[in-house]
């Protein structure tokens, strides 16, 4: 809400619900994302921003409120890639970790005691073993993919009719799978037919492809707790999306290996997903430590792959919407 003075974020838990959000850990990481997303707009017109955060509130309401200072101040260098930034779920062309370029996003972030980023080139195999235990939950678990479906869009005039949501090409899944994906939103029971028929595995095949086709992973953590630490993970995530987006590098979020991680330690995983993977997160954070080179005060938070790759074709994005449209004006 935009009052003239100060734009204030609603935070709606209805469109946050999914059965891995389970401690809103995944929506205090999208408000930090979209936070710095401000920032760095803003600071195109000359302005600085200031932003206080509330919290996550269990009903519809205010969880942060923005003021804007006329400053003059230079354009984020970051600023150019705010439209380009997407989610890549191709195979990418591999390609060096940008090691250095990384540092420096870190180096000059504003809050770089509490979140830092770590990079590996190696992927050993019971590091990959793991991921791809983790990541094949989608095909597994009976609520991950079906909690997912509502937001997959198949045709051009849905998309521009929701303004939200994925297309389905941009999920990964190829032309002869579609039809499975069709009939499973359009059907949703058929879902468990497809799980009972090996979907997991489908899934777990297509993980492996996809990461050996990467540079490497990109590890972020934070040396805080709770929903404030998150939200500074999500700044510096954006930072860091931004620059590799610059670079003509693909990013895919490994959410399942790496938030759900973090949420096991602190006995927020849905009872499904610890019945069926969580005493193996635990071992996994001993390898993802020893190959990321995570240092004992830091804690995994979000794990991606990344490599080189091409933009998205237009067709794949979700439509962005204007200021004007997203802001309900207070007067």
């Amino acid at each position: 809400m935009w009052t003239g003075t100060f734009l204030t974020v609603v935070f709606r838990p209805s469109l946050a619900h999914h059965v891995l959000d389970t401690g809103s850990s995944a929506p205090a990481l999208a408000i930090g994302c979209l936070l710095e997303s401000f920032r760095i707009a803003a600071s195109v017109h000359g302005l600085s921003t200031q932003f206080t955060f509330s919290g996550l509130p269990q009903r519809e309401g205010p969880c942060a409120e923005l003021h804007f200072i006329e400053d003059g101040a230079p354009a984020d260098k970051l600023s150019d890639a705010l439209p380009k930034r997407t989610t890549d779920r191709r195979l990418y062309r591999r390609g060096p970790i940008p090691t250095k370029e990384v540092a420096e996003v870190w180096d000059t972030f504003d809050e770089k005691t509490a979140a830092r980023v770590d990079c590996t080139a190696s992927l050993p195999h019971d590091l990959m073993d793991f991921m791809l235990d983790a990541e094949s939950l989608v095909g597994t678990h009976s609520s991950i993919f079906p909690d997912t479906l509502p937001w997959i869009r198949f045709t051009q005039q849905e998309l521009a009719r929701t303004q939200d949501g994925l297309p389905w090409r941009g999920t990964g899944i190829s032309t002869g799978e579609f039809p499975a994906l069709y009939l499973m939103r359009s059907f949703p029971r058929t879902f468990q037919l497809f799980r009972k028929a090996g979907m997991g595995a489908i899934q777990r095949a297509r993980i492996k492809r996809l990461l050996q086709s990467s540079a490497g992973l990109l590890c972020l953590s934070t040396a805080g707790d709770g929903v404030p630490a998150l939200l500074t993970v999500g700044r510096l995530a954006m930072r860091l999306w931004l620059r590799l987006t610059q670079m003509g590098y693909g990013v895919q979020p490994l959410t399942i290996s790496s938030l759900l991680m973090y949420n096991a330690k602190r006995g927020m995983l849905d009872p499904e997903t610890q019945r069926l993977f969580g005493a193996r997160y635990a071992a996994g954070e001993v390898l993802l430590r020893r190959d990321c080179a995570i240092p004992a005060h830091a804690e995994p938070v979000w794990l991606w792959r990344i490599g080189i790759s091409d933009p998205l074709p237009a067709s794949w994005l979700t439509p962005r919407r204007d200021v004007e449209s997203t802001l309900d004006v207070v007067t």
